[in-house]
């Protein structure tokens, strides 16, 4: 759009803040909300990978995407099918964010309890 980027300025790319951005996800951008993604029938919304590219988009998607998705896949219908979960709700439970660095991380523990199904 005609923007004059100065020799040797430094462009930071930030997946991360543009999964942030309130001009785009509303006004509750920082709220984890699941129906962002969810059609009223139940069925998941297409998304076009370039409005969150956690893994990237177009050619220069991450390789290991469909790996790191049907490992979560796995994962988790593995702990759902044979354990409940509670969240063990504490006064340091109250916000949990993320810490930066080269991979997003949680900033604190998320203390769950897990008990088996018979």
């Amino acid at each position: 759009e005609g923007i004059f980027i100065p020799k040797g300025t430094c462009i930071l790319y930030a997946p991360f803040i543009q999964g942030k951005l309130e001009e785009f996800w509303g006004s509750d951008c920082n709220t984890f909300n699941p129906n962002r993604w969810i059609k009223p029938d139940g069925r998941l919304k297409a998304i076009s990978p370039f409005d969150n590219p956690v893994f990237n988009a177009g050619q220069r998607t991450c390789l290991g995407k469909k790996f790191a998705i049907r490992q979560e896949q796995l994962i988790l219908s593995t702990l759902l099918k044979n354990f409940t979960i509670e969240l063990q709700k504490d006064d340091s439970c109250n916000y949990i964010g993320n810490k930066m660095g080269v991979t997003s991380t949680m900033n604190k523990q998320l203390m769950v309890k897990a008990n088996y199904k018979n």
